[in-house]
């Protein structure tokens, strides 16, 4: 592979980045094969850079974990640039049994977030229609019994209210979830950046 071909391929590899960004890196490449060709061959710099897809990965996910810090960044924004940095992980030549841990890890880290999602969302259900139906049962029974049909109603208007007191802080909870997670693999991924850093 030529100069030519490394900076087209890094170039197609490089397209969600914004055009500026992308035109830095490029001429960074560019410089950098063209200030080593003055001690080595093409070939043997462009050897020693390494795959231009695995660069692009990289950088796509250090852009990606630099927008997930950004406060403007919207949700739908933040959850592409969470599977960049993903990728951007997955991408860094590691051993075998690390890239397996890391991918069960990210797996569990998927499973519980969504089952406690899941728990959070069917307790909210549960309390709203089981508040409804006694509620519904306390004003059919008002005929045979007003005492009862009180309590009913007002057993089911409070488990109503519980249910909505619990959608409230559900956004809030699902937020932090995302946090956490985007957190935990922006360390990982950082920790793996840094002791390719160290192997270098």
């Amino acid at each position: 592979m030529n100069k030519n071909q490394f900076i087209m391929t890094l170039s197609k590899h490089l397209k969600r980045l914004p055009a500026e960004e992308r035109d830095d890196i490029l001429t960074y490449y560019s410089e950098f094969i063209d200030e080593g060709m003055t001690m080595k061959t093409e070939n043997e710099v462009i050897a020693e850079i390494g795959s231009p897809k695995r660069i692009a990965r990289e950088v796509t996910a250090d852009f990606a974990i630099k927008e997930l810090n950004d406060k403007d960044t919207s949700v739908k924004r933040r959850s592409t640039t969470l599977w960049w940095v993903m990728a951007g992980i997955l991408s860094s030549p590691v051993t075998l049994p690390l890239m397996v841990v890391v991918v069960a890890l990210l797996m569990v880290a998927a499973v519980v977030s969504l089952t406690l999602v899941v728990c959070y969302a069917v307790v909210f259900i549960a309390f709203t229609i089981s508040g409804l139906g006694a509620a519904i049962a306390g004003i059919l029974i008002i005929p045979e019994n007003v005492a009862s049909s009180f309590f009913f109603v007002g057993i089911g208007f409070v488990a109503m209210a519980i249910g909505g007191l619990l959608m409230l802080p559900f956004k809030t909870f699902c937020q932090f979830l995302f946090k956490v997670i985007s957190g935990t693999i922006q360390k990982l991924y950082r920790k793996i950046q840094s002791k390719r850093g160290v192997n270098r």
